[in-house]
């Protein structure tokens, strides 16, 4: 899954550029990826689980973003880069 991720941010910084997101909106779902169902769960409660956000959170090229460390740090979240898997 990160590696996923992190292609992905390579290919939109590739497109449209890093620099153009403003916001992000997270969630966690409830349901298997391509179920065709949206679910959410709340973070960390579902099966994406808690790695994505707290890697989102500690990269660098996000720490602008109003609000996205405050949020994970009131959910008691502990910013760290996970390990590439």
């Amino acid at each position: 899954m990160l590696y996923c991720f992190l292609r992905t941010i390579q290919e939109f910084d590739e497109v449209v550029g890093l620099e153009r997101i403003k916001v992000f909106h997270i969630n966690d779902s409830k349901k298997e990826l391509g179920s065709s169902l949206d679910r959410h769960a709340r973070i960390g409660e579902g099966l994406i689980g808690l790695e994505p956000p707290q890697f989102l959170a500690s990269m660098d090229e996000f720490k602008e973003i109003p609000g996205l460390r405050k949020l994970l740090a009131l959910m008691k979240i502990e910013l760290k880069m996970p390990s590439p898997s």
